[in-house]
């Protein structure tokens, strides 16, 4: 059975994330996350783990070693760049303040509008 850091790991590279990018929506150093993974560290707080969870679709149990099954993960089809980015953006929206992400937001929408088909 792998250990959680292997399975944080996994799933990182999985989600074509960096240590960085991981370490940033945690809101902790990326020296935090490479202890993590490498087995420092292995009392992970619970926080870390759900917010881990939902970045990389799957459960905090699956990441602690909890449950073997990563049932909730994304097919490899959906597993993309882009996948990656939108975690990234949405992690660097949650730091701004309320007012621009307002006003990002806006902009999407305006866009989004042009383009009806993507919700079909």
């Amino acid at each position: 059975m792998k250990t959680a850091g292997e399975r944080i790991r996994e799933l990182r590279l999985q989600n074509r994330m960096t240590l960085d990018d991981v370490a940033r929506q945690l809101g902790v150093g990326r020296q935090a996350i490479y202890k993590y993974e490498q087995g420092t560290v292995t009392n992970i707080p619970l926080e870390n783990l759900e917010k881990m969870a939902e970045m990389f679709n799957t459960t905090p149990g699956y990441i602690a070693g909890w449950e073997d099954s990563n049932r909730n993960t994304v097919s490899s089809s959906e597993s993309s760049p882009q996948t990656a980015e939108a975690r990234i953006v949405s992690g660097a929206m949650d730091k701004l303040p309320q007012e621009q992400r307002e006003q990002i937001l806006n902009v999407v929408r305006a866009m989004l509008t042009q383009h009806p088909e993507l919700f079909e």
